[in-house]
């Protein structure tokens, strides 16, 4: 089920599911999102790098599922996907769906050899 959420720019928060750049193994960081925190992207990534760790630095690049590099608030979806990423280009791997775990599942876990 791939709804979409669309809003006549009234929310008041975008929630987001947040992947690591290369690191499909681990659970997509859950972030919301304010209104006056999207309005500024700089705010977002912030934010962002609140909730994904890194290795070596802070989020600075946001990419769609499939790569597409995003630069404004207004780019990102309701319940969204996205790949955070530092100076790294996005690594196109196969991300597990985020509402397809739940709470006390890991895509470690759950995979089978």
């Amino acid at each position: 089920d791939h709804r979409t959420y669309v809003a006549a720019g009234g929310e008041k928060f975008k929630k987001l599911h947040v992947y690591r750049n290369g690191d499909p193994l681990t659970l997509p960081a859950k972030i919301i999102l304010v209104k006056p925190t999207l309005q500024n992207w700089e705010s977002v990534l912030d934010e962002i790098t609140k909730k994904v760790s890194l290795a070596s630095t802070a989020v600075l690049k946001l990419y769609s599922m499939n790569g597409d590099l995003l630069t404004s608030g207004q780019q990102l979806e309701y319940n969204g996907m996205y790949v955070a990423a530092g100076k790294e280009r996005f690594k196109r791997l196969e991300y597990p769906d985020a509402k397809s775990f739940s709470a006390n599942s890991s895509p470690k876990m759950s995979r089978k050899s």
